[in-house]
């Protein structure tokens, strides 16, 4: 054993064609544009990565202006979310009809297209990437986990984020996701009194 073989063969990551497919937590993101249209419907376990990804490659990517986020327990709930979406709404910049029947976005048989297939060099790679992912999904939500353990002993989104690569607001969106009461009211007061009558 050498090389990439040394290396992905104690992660138990299949060898010889097949690639390692995240099947954990997964986010079904929808992009929309100015007019508040849908123009895209995605997968992704990493949203910010393949959002730098569309970014580099989409020519579509600066008609986005308004990004939704929902988590899925498993790949496999994301992706029916994802290609009911797609079959309903018809977004402009997915190519998929979304049937499923069609089989995998950008595949309409649900069979490889002819032309360029991975050697096992790449499929060695993607599969190492895709372990690496994974373990990385697991980790987060393990760190989310004692974030929240944190936030329910009283300390404060603010207070954690000076210590953490996060910022408070991130971490306020994983304490609100897991029903983590205010620590205090909000400081913000309306103006209006409120014996007047409101118009």
């Amino acid at each position: 054993m050498s090389g990439l073989s040394s290396i992905i063969a104690p992660l138990g990551i299949p060898q010889g064609g097949a690639i390692a497919t995240h099947q954990g937590r997964t986010a079904v993101y929808r992009l929309y544009d100015q007019h508040d249209a849908l123009i895209y419907v995605g997968i992704t376990n990493n949203p910010p990565q393949r959002w730098r990804l569309h970014a580099y490659e989409k020519p579509w990517w600066s008609d986005v202006t308004l990004r939704e986020i929902e988590w899925f327990a498993t790949r496999a709930e994301a992706e029916a979310v994802e290609s009911d979406l797609i079959a309903y709404r018809r977004p402009k910049w997915n190519k998929d009809g979304g049937e499923r029947s069609r089989g995998k976005p950008g595949s309409p048989s649900g069979r490889l297209r002819a032309g360029w297939t991975p050697d096992d060099a790449t499929t060695e790679l993607v599969a190492l990437y895709e372990a690496k992912q994974n373990e990385l999904a697991a980790v987060r939500d393990r760190l989310e986990a004692r974030l929240v353990e944190i936030m329910r002993q009283g300390v404060s989104a603010t207070r954690i984020s000076k210590f953490l690569p996060f910022s408070t607001v991130m971490i306020q969106a994983i304490g609100k996701r897991a029903g983590v009461p205010l620590l205090r009211k909000p400081t913000v007061r309306s103006l209006r009194d409120e014996s007047e009558p409101s118009a």
